[in-house]
């Protein structure tokens, strides 16, 4: 499938659980998932932390993950 495709389908999984699981499933979906969706889905921090703000504006491929 297409990335656009595969993406669309990853978008659509609301849980991390549910990310691994897929990207389990074979390397392509690894390659996506694990780097891009699954440490930038849920964010909890303090919101005065300037690296994270920094980093998501630097690479907004991460931030368009964010739930």
């Amino acid at each position: 499938l297409p990335i656009e495709s595969l993406e669309s389908i990853i978008d659509n999984i609301d849980t991390c659980k549910g990310l691994l699981y897929l990207a389990l499933t074979c390397s392509q979906l690894k390659d996506l998932i694990i780097p891009n969706h699954i440490e930038y889905r849920y964010i909890r921090c303090d919101p005065y932390r300037r690296s994270l703000w920094i980093k998501l504006i630097q690479q907004p491929l991460l931030a368009s993950h964010i739930r």
